[in-house]
């Protein structure tokens, strides 16, 4: 789903980072959800796309940096992945569907076109 890739050229400029996607009683279920969509994105970002496409999106040279960057916003009260552009996600179950439909997502669809269907561009983010 370069769909995916393509929508973080426009849309996950500054992705949601912060820690890895591992939970603690601490982090609460929006926070670790959105955590989850930013492991998610990278883990799938850096197994499908090239070196140079990692560089034209602006990601890191690292997986582990990628979810640093992805998940920085995670933490703020109103959780912010990447994908919504500094826009609140909609809720812990909108952002868990996201990173589900990453974690399944083949490089194929990750590289394609995004569809309508697309539950981390169509119910992710606050608008």
């Amino acid at each position: 789903m370069l769909q995916r890739a393509l929508l973080v050229s426009y849309c996950f400029v500054v992705a949601c980072g912060g820690s890895s996607s591992s939970t603690d009683a601490s982090v609460s279920p929006d926070v670790a959800a959105c955590q989850a969509v930013g492991s998610a994105y990278c883990a799938r970002a850096y197994a499908c796309l090239t070196s140079d496409q990692l560089t034209a999106y602006q990601l890191p040279a690292t997986q582990a940096e990628c979810v640093t960057q992805e998940n920085a916003d995670c933490g703020s009260a109103m959780p912010e992945p990447g994908y919504c552009k500094g826009n609140a996600q909609t809720s812990a179950s909108a952002a868990t569907a996201c990173a589900a439909d990453l974690n399944a997502t083949s490089c194929t669809d990750f590289m394609g076109t995004p569809s309508g269907s697309d539950v981390c561009k169509t119910q992710l983010c606050a608008m």
